[in-house]
């Protein structure tokens, strides 16, 4: 908005202050001592410039905001927008005395390099701790994926003990039923060579008494034939 339109508009109602309005107005500025409206740079007691470095060079003190343009002053309070030409009398002599053509930016500027210097800080401080915080997640997964394959590696080699303990318990069984049918193919043949050994023992006494049977009768038939001789 072109603040010289807007000059030349209120001029006639500015200059139609009275010097007693004047004075009035200036002891209202000096006497003000508000908290200041937010986003404002501090410069010096009472007096601050706005925090923007791309705005206009704009003061604030005593209530007002107060700029300078071809040697006019502006003011406008906090809640508007329309700037209007006021007498230099009514400026606040702590502004004046500034160099208006670059105070205000040179303080502006700062700050707002500052801020954006404070700004990057804290953005590199976020990039960093959300870096920080992704390597910890990563470190954290990449530590439970190492657990998980501990686990699962440990489960592998239990299951496969198991199934080894299992495949030498039948062999072992299979051993043992193995050696109780060789010890009881030993028994039956050891019970069938005893009882060949006693069948075979029962036809040598059979043959012995026969023997012996024939022998009598022989003997028996010698004495028979003998008796007869006498």
């Amino acid at each position: 908005m072109d603040l010289r339109y807007l000059g030349a508009l209120a001029i006639g109602a500015a200059t139609a202050v009275s010097p007693l309005a004047g004075c009035t107005a200036r002891a209202g500025v000096v006497a003000d001592a508000e908290a200041p409206p937010p986003g404002l740079v501090w410069v010096e007691p009472n007096v601050w410039v706005v925090g923007d470095a791309s705005a206009p060079e704009e003061y604030y003190a005593g209530g007002y905001y107060w700029r300078v343009e071809d040697d006019h002053w502006y003011r406008r309070p906090p809640h508007q927008t329309t700037w209007v030409i006021v007498e230099a009398r009514t400026v606040p002599q702590r502004i004046v005395i500034h160099e208006h053509d670059h105070h205000a930016a040179i303080v502006a500027r700062a700050h707002a390099r500052a801020t954006a210097a404070a700004q990057r800080r804290e953005q590199e401080r976020d990039n960093e701790a959300e870096r920080r915080q992704r390597e910890a997640d990563r470190q954290r997964e990449l530590a439970e994926s190492r657990a998980r394959i501990a686990e699962q590696r440990e489960q592998r080699e239990r299951a496969q003990q198991e199934r080894d303990r299992d495949v030498e318990r039948a062999q072992q069984q299979q051993d043992r039923n193995e050696e109780r049918h060789e010890q009881a193919e030993e028994r039956r043949d050891k019970t069938h060579d005893q009882a060949e050994v006693r069948r075979e023992q029962a036809e040598v006494r059979r043959e012995q008494a026969e023997k012996r049977r024939e022998r009598q009768e022989r003997e028996q038939e010698q004495k028979r034939e003998r008796d007869q001789k006498r």
